[in-house]
């Protein structure tokens, strides 16, 4: 049976601009809904693969159903400015990608796509609506036991994450009636979208099941006089003359004056280039036309009209929102290039190497190289090539090292290929490479030292120069070359049940993969050296960026030991734990329930125990059992779920997880640490997350005790005072805090005294805490119902003492509001270090996307420079620690804290050490402190007596 696909235009435009994150192209046109638009229509089509397809659009103006009722729709406000930009490019795109469009004049789409289904379906067709609209059920049509008519919501997927259809069983669940009755449940229960009032007190569940009982609305209202409920009774009277409107209102009509075409999806190049050109949509392109497709640059950029204004509108205006549209957002905030993104030369096939001497020719003639290696084993101790591929400006050539197994070796390996490759790590020759790490550890294995001033890393450089954006190869490479490559480092091996061997690979095949790459990383290395020096951030990449990276490789080659044995004993008693926990919930009654499932504990706690929870959120299952509602909930079975959650989380997260990733011989687990992930400069951790290991509460205290050093050391650990708070008051000079941290007072209870207006020795344990929430939460851009959501204050209070706390602390309040005002004007913030956090956020047009930019101006300089300082801390302590011969090692950085292995006969010397190379990384006007703990695992660790 062939199938029509239709999808509801209007539909898709909203929920892509409601969904799509912030776009624009390079002339501040903003283009996320049509971004996002575009992607769910062809992964749609790409998904169901119909024989035709079709759109149905809304036509401006009045339609028959406002000549019935003129409050039709009337309380719908305009789209947002933002999208209508985008309403004529919508069409533009369907256009270019020839799907057949339909419209009338009079009609809505709904009625469109109902004429074209019944059109569809008198030829033999069967029809997929895609939209998720409600009123469309009513088509939904089942002919002899086969779904004939479905709908397909794009953005909701079953747990195989495939389309799931809504069919004749979905409509019966959801209403109670089948397709042919929704209109009369939709006209009884009314529909405050469109404005159709409906009947007063009925919802949609009472309507379906009073249309079911009495067959339709008309059936309804001939027996009104049958309806028992008194209240129920008297809105059905007053409702009853409108009925006939109400249903003609969400009736569909199918004879609209269109004629079906049965058409396939017929894309036409030339517009497809013109109109992804125009809006810089290079992936899409792509997607559409092929890997070799690329934007016609001499095509016109799509860009926000010029409003003529007149004298009076040019007058200035006193605003407290950002005056900027995205048209003229300042070139800080958007994403642009010095040269046009472009290849620079053609990707050429590489030689294979066949000898050591033609390796050791090419790098030899080569003036400055790129190297792209692929990894037989990748594991962080044990890296070894399958082989590698280098490339100058002119040639490239691959170097195979574990192809072609045989009984005598690898029978395509190059002879000595790995020992050439340590020694070109070793020179001074100039290396391109996307992502340094594992080269560094490969010679790390092999002990050897890279050489660290003749790299660049092209990954680390995207990244700092657009830390809000990914530097994933691919879209480094779309963005400053404009070509994206099939396979990348990301994705060569697959991943899950698709994951490959590298093994698989052929010597051609590998060498066509890894010189692709070498090439673009050398033609990126090319392109990306201007764009540091455009945002002045060149002496930051060679100082800072690029020695961290090298740090943190031989942090994750270290590793850090595990006592697999306490884990084991750990994970049995909480088996206990859980058990116990178990038979406790049961015990409130004999009904049976699992725990484990959200569905049927909801059904427990809501239904059976009937519990009132004065949080409620309703989910598909029922009432959520999340952490907020069970904390609401004043019964004991609450307090003992959440028990069982939290430990249940420290078994499967910790407990055993952590046991199964441990090297099996060392016990040494080897985390990875992300330098460029977070868009404030912020290190991160996986695989798994370090930064994250509970420490909070005693049971999260036993998961840290587990990580011990090796024998004959001891772990020293340095976590820097209230570094965030420091930064704050270096940067504002607020005089009252300056002095307090120049003189080693408690800053919390000095804030607190102002507050209060009290003697700093009078500050009670309350206050100090307060003082402290206001104090981090200034930076964070915290509110008066955040304050008394976390402190348990009334909301007036809580506005009560931050508008104090702003009175007290002036200049505090002036240089946040400053940093606004800059931010705004310049489109960026800077970290103490130079690096920066574009802000395109602030100059949205949706309100929720500018409140999150204006926290981030509050928040990105300060938790970015206190990043700055910590990556400037460990690169000083490695360098002391080897100009003083000493044998310790960094193993974990959590945000403000370092954590070193040490021999225990150097814990005095490298204890010293350490807390000089972390309390002078920078000069900021106020001091900074660590506070010093030694132990033997990291739970348990204490301050030198010495202090």
């Amino acid at each position: 049976m062939k199938r029509l696909l239709i999808f509801d235009a209007s539909n898709y435009m909203f929920r892509a601009y409601f969904a799509a994150p912030h776009m624009n192209n390079s002339s501040g046109f903003p283009t996320g809904a049509l971004h996002f638009y575009t992607s769910m229509i062809l992964s749609v089509i790409r998904r169901i693969a119909p024989d035709a397809i079709a759109l149905a659009h809304d036509v401006q103006g009045p339609k028959f159903r406002h000549k019935l009722y003129p409050d039709y729709k009337g309380q719908r406000e305009a789209p947002p400015e933002e999208l209508q930009l985008q309403f004529p490019w919508f069409r533009k795109i369907t256009d270019a990608l020839g799907i057949q469009a339909y419209e009338c004049e009079d009609f809505e789409a709904d009625d469109i796509i109902g004429t074209l289904t019944k059109q569809a379906r008198s030829m033999g067709w069967n029809v997929i609506i895609a939209s998720s609209d409600k009123d469309l059920m009513q088509l939904i049509e089942r002919t002899d036991d086969l779904d004939t008519v479905v709908m397909l919501d794009a953005m909701a997927k079953g747990a195989s994450k495939q389309f799931m259809p809504i069919t004749v069983d979905q409509v019966m669940e959801r209403f109670q009636v089948s397709p042919d009755k929704v209109a009369d449940v939709l006209a009884l229960a009314g529909d405050t979208i469109d404005n159709i009032p409906g009947c007063k007190g009925i919802g949609e569940k009472t309507a379906g099941k009073l249309i079911a009982e009495y067959g339709s609305l008309e059936g309804l209202i001939a027996h009104i006089d049958d309806i028992k409920k008194p209240a129920q009774h008297k809105n059905l009277l007053e409702f009853a003359p409108s009925a006939e409107c109400s249903k003609k209102l969400t009736t569909i009509v199918c004879d609209v004056p269109v004629q079906l075409k049965l058409e396939a999806l017929n894309p036409d190049p030339q517009k497809v280039t013109e109109v992804f050109s125009a809006l810089e949509l290079s992936k899409l392109l792509s997607d559409i036309l092929g890997p070799e497709a690329r934007l016609d640059q001499s095509v016109e950029k799509a860009a926000v009209p010029k409003v003529q204004t007149t004298a009076e509108d040019d007058a200035p205006a006193v605003v407290d929102k950002p005056s900027h549209k995205s048209g003229d957002m300042p070139e800080a905030a958007r994403f642009t290039t010095v040269q046009p993104a472009s290849l620079v030369r053609p990707i050429q096939s590489p030689v294979i190497c066949k000898s050591a001497s033609q390796l050791t020719e090419f790098i030899d003639a080569a003036k400055s190289i790129a190297i792209a290696p692929l990894w037989f084993d990748a594991t962080f101790t044990r890296r070894q090539l399958l082989g590698f591929a280098l490339a100058d400006k002119s040639r490239s050539i691959y170097v195979p090292i574990k192809h072609g197994k045989t009984l005598f070796g690898y029978a395509d390996s190059v002879e000595n290929a790995d020992n050439i490759l340590l020694a070109l790590l070793q020179s001074d020759k100039p290396k391109a490479v996307y992502g340094m790490k594992p080269l560094v550890q490969f010679a790390i294995s092999r002990q050897i030292d890279v050489n660290l001033p003749s790299f660049f890393d092209v990954e680390i450089a995207a990244y700092i120069i657009h830390p809000e954006l990914s530097s994933s190869f691919e879209l480094c490479t779309q963005n400053y070359l404009a070509h994206k490559p099939e396979i990348t480092p990301e994705n060569w091996l697959g991943s899950g049940k698709k994951a490959i061997s590298p093994a698989s690979f052929s010597v051609h095949d590998a060498a066509e993969i890894s010189a692709t790459w070498a090439q673009l990383t050398m033609q990126l290395a090319e392109r990306l050296p201007d764009e540091l020096e455009r945002v002045h951030l060149t002496d930051t990449f060679h100082q800072l960026d690029l020695p961290i990276a090298k740090i943190l490789a031989k942090m994750e080659f270290e590793g850090i030991q595990l006592d697999i044995d306490f884990l084991r004993t750990l994970s049995i008693s909480f088996d206990a734990e859980l058990t116990r926990l178990d038979a406790e919930a049961h015990a409130f009654s004999e009904d049976n329930f699992n725990i484990n499932s959200p569905k049927d504990l909801s059904r427990f706690l809501f239904e059976v125990l009937e519990l009132k929870p004065t949080t409620k959120k309703n989910r598909k299952h029922g009432l959520s059992t999340d952490q907020d509602t069970l904390e609401s909930i004043d019964h004991p079975i609450a307090q003992a779920i959440l028990d069982y959650r939290a430990i249940s989380k420290l078994r499967s997260t910790y407990s055993e997880a952590l046991a199964a990733q441990a090297d099996p011989v060392s016990h040494r687990i080897h985390g990875c640490f992300n330098e460029c992930v977070t868009a404030t400069t912020r290190l991160s951790s996986s695989d798994p997350n370090l930064q994250n290991i509970p420490g909070r509460t005693e049971l999260g205290r036993q998961i840290k005790r587990a990580f011990i050093p090796k024998p004959g050391y001891s772990f020293i650990s340095a976590d820097y005072s209230q570094i965030e708070l420091r930064l704050m008051a270096a940067f504002s000079k607020e005089p009252a805090l300056c002095t307090a941290y120049h003189n080693g007072e408690d800053v919390h209870a000095r804030t607190a005294a102002s507050l209060f207006e009290i003697p700093i020795e009078s500050v009670t344990k309350q206050q100090r805490q307060l003082a402290k929430t206001i104090n981090f939460g200034l930076i964070y851009g915290m509110g008066a119902q955040k304050l008394a959501r976390e402190t348990g204050y009334s909301k007036a209070d809580a506005k009560s003492f931050l508008d104090k706390f702003h009175a007290q602390f002036p200049t505090l309040s002036a240089y946040f509001a400053d940093q606004l005002e800059t931010a705004r004007r310049v489109g960026e913030t800077r970290t103490i270090f130079g690096h920066r956090r574009p802000l395109p956020e602030l100059y949205d047009s949706k309100p929720q996307f500018r409140a999150f930019g204006e926290r981030v101006v509050g928040n990105a300089p300060i938790q970015g420079s206190a990043s700055d300082i910590v990556k400037r801390a460990m690169i000083r302590l490695d360098d002391m620690l080897r100009q003083n011969d000493l044998h310790a090692n960094l193993l974990i950085q959590v945000h403000d804290e370092l954590l070193i292995e040490c021999p225990d006969d150097e814990i005095d010397k490298t204890a010293k050490i350490l807390v000089d190379a972390m309390e002078n990384a920078a000069d900021i006007g106020v001091p900074l402190r660590v506070e010093l703990k030694i132990g033997k695992n990291w739970a348990d660790m204490t301050a030198p007596e010495n202090g």
